[in-house]
């Protein structure tokens, strides 16, 4: 049995970490879009510790943590991830452009009628 990977091969491992960004993607999309679509801020939620950050923790970890790996090296990993995203501002696309959508798709509703 190998060895659970360290924070640094985990941070090295491009392909990995590109894998994850999707699957973090798709549950921003898909799932938590719909619990922040009228209250997201985001100069005040991109913090860690905030709301955002607490759900990102709790809800992604599990989508791209692998059988074996350390609380701790997973831990290290999601913090990197999160400035990745905050950096790209990545969370924050992914929700506008999901919210633009959405609010496109009731305007359309209304001037339909």
């Amino acid at each position: 049995m190998a060895d659970p990977p360290t924070v640094e091969q985990l941070l090295r491992d491009d392909a990995r970490m590109e894998k994850d960004l999707r699957r973090i993607q798709r549950y921003v999309k898909e799932e938590l879009f719909q619990k922040v679509v009228f209250l997201f801020n985001p100069k005040k939620q991109m913090e860690c510790g905030s709301q955002l950050y607490n759900d990102f923790i709790a809800n992604c970890k599990a989508l791209i943590a692998q059988t074996g790996e350390a609380d701790d090296t997973m831990d290290a990993y999601m913090r990197y991830l999160w400035q990745v995203m905050a950096q790209k501002k990545s969370y924050k696309e992914w929700l506008t452009a999901k919210r633009s959508n959405t609010y496109q798709a009731v305007q359309d509703k209304f001037l339909s009628k």
